[in-house]
C-alpha cells in the first residue's frame, strides 16, 4: 500500500466570533425563563387558592330552612367544612398533598353539600307530611316510632353534624345518653341513608276501620261457609240441604272444621303478607303484650332478646326502609299474635253477616261476639289515646332554655343566652364596636330568641298552625330613635316602649318578681306616691338592672320615636342586659307559655275527636 505524505505542521486559525459563548446573554435568558416559570406557578397557586376560597364561600352561603334545628345543624357543619378546606389548602401550600388530591377533596365537600341541600328541601316537605299523617291518624304507631328516629336526624333533636377531618365527607350521628358516640347502627346515618328513610310510611290499619273493609269480602264468604256447613249434608257434588238450623254449638263445631280453619288461615296469611301490616296490627290493634308492654320496634338485638314486645328491625341496605329481622328471637311469636288478632277480628265481624230478624233473641255466641267487639273497641280507644300521647311526646315543644345547652342552642354556639350576649355585645349598646352595630344588635337578639325557644314553634307559626298567631319577625329600626321591634305569636313589643302604651298597673313590692327596694327614674312626688300605693305609674315599665332576676327599677317610656339619639342608643336605654330582660319578660316567656298551651289544647281536642264509638252509642 502506497504511503501518503501528511503535513502535521498545518494550523488553521480559529474564528473567535463564531466559537466564543456569550455567557452573559445565556445567564440573562435563563434568569428570565426561571422568573417566568416562577410567576406562572405563583399565578397557578393563586388560582388554586381562590378556587378554595370560592368553595369555602359556597359551603358558607347556606339556604334558609323552615326548621330552625336544621338551620343550626347546617350552620355548624358549614363551619367545619370551611375549616377542612382551609386545612387542605394549607397542606397543598406546604407541598404535603398534590393539586389533584386538593381538587378531589374540594369536589367531595361540594358534592356532599349539594346532596345535603337536596335532603334538606326534602325534609322541609316531608316534615309537614309526617306531622299531618300523625295528626290525621293515618300513621301507625310504628311509623311514628321510625319518624321519631328520623326526626332526630332531620328535625333534629340531639343530632351532631360530623365532617370527617380526613376526607371532608358529611354524616350525621346521634350520641348516646352519656354524650358518647354510640355503636348502635341506628344512631349513625349517611346522607344517602337519611334520604331513603324519609320514605317510611306504615298505614294505620285501624284508621276508619280499614282492616274491617279489607276483610269484609272474606268474612262474607266465611259466613256463607258456616251457614253451608250447618244447613247441608253430604260431600262434594252430593252435598244437599238437610234442614239444619244455626245453633251456638253448631257454629262452634263449624269453626273447627278443616275447610273453615284452612280458609281463615289462608285469609290471615294473605292479609299479613305485608310486614308493615303486621307492624300496624301489633302496634295499633293489639297494642300491648301479655306483660302490658307496648309493641314497638328496636334496632338492638340485646333489647329484643330480653323483651318480647320489641320487634327487631334493620334498615334495608338497598331501600333504606325498616324491615323485620326474620331470625329475631321473638319474631315468630309476634307474627302469631298478629295472626290471632286478625282471626279474632274476622270472628267478631261474623255478627254483621249473620242477619238477625226483628224480634229474634241474640244467641249466646252472638252475645259473646258483640262483647268481644266491645272490648276490642275499648282497647282501640286506649291504643288511640296511647298513640296520641306518644305522638305528642315526639313533637311537643320543649320549654324555653336560657342556660347552656349545646344540643339545642347551636345558634348561640352552645352558650347560655346571657353569655352569648356578653360575648357579642358591649355592656352598653352604644359602645358596641362593629362595622354595623345596629345589624349586630339585631342579629344577636334574633339568635337569642331562636336559640332559647323550641325551633318547631317558628316552623308551626310560619305554617299557620294556630289561628291568629303571628310568625316570628324582628327588626332593629334606626329611623328616628333606635329601637328593637319584635312580634311573635300573640305578642308584639318595642324596646324602648312608648310612654303612651304603658298603662298604670298593680305590683307588690318585695314579692314575686319585684324587689323590695324600687327605684323610679326621673320620678316626681306624684309618681312616687303612686308607686308607694302598689302601682306602676302610667308611662313607666319595670326592669331588672342588677341581674338578680328581680324587677327593681321603674323607667319612663319614650315620648315618641321621632328624635335621633333618644332610643336604644341613648344613655337611658342602652344597657344590653336591660334590653334582654325586657325582651325575655315581655315576649319570650309569654310566647313560650302560650304556644305550649295552644299545642296541648289542640291535641287534647284531637284525643276526644279520634275516639271510636261503641255499637249502639
Amino acid at each position: 500500500m502506497a504511503r501518503k505524505d501528511i503535513n502535521f505542521n498545518t494550523y488553521v486559525e480559529r474564528d473567535l466570533q463564531k466559537t466564543t459563548v456569550d455567557w452573559g446573554t445565556v445567564a440573562n435568558k435563563l434568569t428570565g425563563d426561571l422568573l417566568k416559570i416562577r410567576e406562572e406557578r405563583a399565578a397557578e397557586r393563586d388560582k388554586i387558592a381562590q378556587d378554595t376560597i370560592d368553595a369555602t364561600d359556597k359551603v358558607s352561603e347556606m339556604e334558609e330552612y323552615t326548621s330552625q334545628t336544621l338551620q343550626n345543624l347546617a350552620l355548624g357543619m358549614s363551619g367545619d367544612s370551611a375549616e377542612f378546606l382551609r386545612v387542605q389548602q394549607d397542606l397543598f401550600n406546604r407541598g404535603l398533598i398534590s393539586q389533584t388530591e386538593l381538587a378531589q377533596n374540594k369536589q367531595r365537600v361540594l358534592g356532599d353539600w349539594q346532596q345535603f341541600g337536596n335532603i334538606s328541601k326534602r325534609w322541609e316537605s316531608d316534615y309537614v307530611d309526617m306531622v299531618k299523617r300523625a295528626e290525621d291518624g293515618d300513621a301507625s304507631t310504628f311509623e311514628m316510632w321510625f319518624n321519631k328516629q328520623n326526626a332526630e336526624f332531620g328535625n333534629l333533636k340531639g343530632v351532631t353534624g360530623f365532617v370527617n377531618p380526613q376526607t371532608g365527607t358529611l354524616s350525621l350521628l346521634r350520641r348516646d345518653g352519656n354524650g358518647d358516640v354510640s355503636s348502635d347502627p341506628s344512631r349513625h346515618v349517611s346522607l344517602n341513608q337519611l334520604q331513603n328513610r324519609f320514605n317510611t310510611q306504615i298505614q294505620n290499619v285501624s284508621k276508619d276501620n280499614a282492616i274491617d273493609k279489607d276483610l269484609k269480602d272474606s268474612v262474607n264468604q266465611l259466613g256463607k261457609l258456616v251457614v253451608a256447613t250447618l244447613t247441608t249434608t253430604g260431600e262434594g257434588d252430593d252435598r244437599r240441604p238437610d234442614g239444619g238450623v244455626l245453633t251456638v254449638e253448631g257454629q262452634k263445631q263449624a269453626m273447627e272444621t278443616d275447610d273453615i280453619k284452612e280458609y281463615i288461615q289462608g285469609t290471615v296469611n294473605g292479609y299479613l303478607s305485608n310486614d308493615y301490616k303486621i307492624f300496624s296490627v301489633l302496634g295499633d290493634i293489639v297494642g300491648k303484650d301479655k306483660n302490658g308492654n307496648n309493641y314497638e320496634p328496636t334496632t338492638s338485638r340485646t333489647e329484643a332478646e330480653k323483651d318480647p314486645s320489641k320487634i327487631l328491625v334493620r334498615y334495608d341496605a338497598n331501600t333504606g326502609l325498616p324491615v323485620p329481622i326474620e331470625d329475631a328471637p321473638h319474631w315468630d311469636a309476634q307474627k302469631g299474635v298478629a295472626e290471632e288478632s286478625v282471626k279474632n277480628r274476622m270472628l267478631v265481624m261474623l255478627d254483621d253477616v249473620e242477619a238477625i230478624k226483628p224480634g229474634e233473641t241474640l244467641t249466646d255466641y252472638q252475645k259473646q261476639l258483640l262483647e268481644l267487639k266491645r272490648r276490642q273497641l275499648n282497647q282501640d280507644d286506649e291504643n288511640i289515646n296511647n298513640a296520641i300521647d306518644e305522638e305528642f311526646d315526639i313533637i311537643k315543644y320543649s320549654p324555653a332554655v336560657y342556660g347552656r345547652d349545646k344540643s339545642k342552642n347551636q345558634v348561640m354556639n352552645g352558650k347560655s343566652a346571657s353569655d352569648y350576649i356578653d360575648s357579642k355585645l358591649d355592656e352598653n349598646i352604644t359602645k358596641t364596636v362593629f362595622f354595623d352595630p345596629d345589624r349586630q344588635v339585631r342579629d344577636v337578639f334574633r339568635n337569642v330568641i331562636q336559640g332559647v325557644l323550641d325551633p318547631n314553634m317558628f316552623t308551626d307559626l310560619e305554617r299557620g298552625e294556630y289561628e291568629g298567631q303571628k310568625p316570628f319577625n324582628l327588626q332593629y329600626r334606626d329611623d328616628g330613635s333606635d329601637r328593637l321591634v319584635v312580634e311573635m305569636g300573640d305578642e308584639s313589643i318595642t324596646y324602648p316602649p312608648l310612654r303612651e302604651s304603658l298603662k298604670e298597673r298593680p305590683y307588690t313590692r318585695g314579692k314575686g318578681e319585684y324587689a323590695k327596694n324600687i327605684t323610679i327614674d326621673g320620678n316626681t312626688k306624684e309618681e312616687k306616691a303612686i308607686a308607694d300605693q302598689g302601682k306602676i305609674p302610667a308611662g313607666f315599665y319595670a326592669v331588672d338592672t342588677t341581674g338578680d332576676g328581680k324587677l327593681d327599677t321603674f323607667k319612663p317610656g319614650l315620648t315618641d320615636y321621632n328624635s335621633d339619639g333618644e332610643g336604644a342608643n341613648s344613655q337611658m336605654y342602652d344597657k344590653t342586659s336591660e334590653m334582654f330582660d325586657y325582651v325575655r319578660r315581655n315576649l319570650i316567656d309569654p310566647v313560650d307559655q302560650n304556644l305550649r298551651k295552644l299545642q296541648k289544647e289542640k291535641y287534647d281536642a284531637k284525643s276526644k275527636k279520634r275516639k271510636r264509638k261503641l255499637p249502639g252509642t
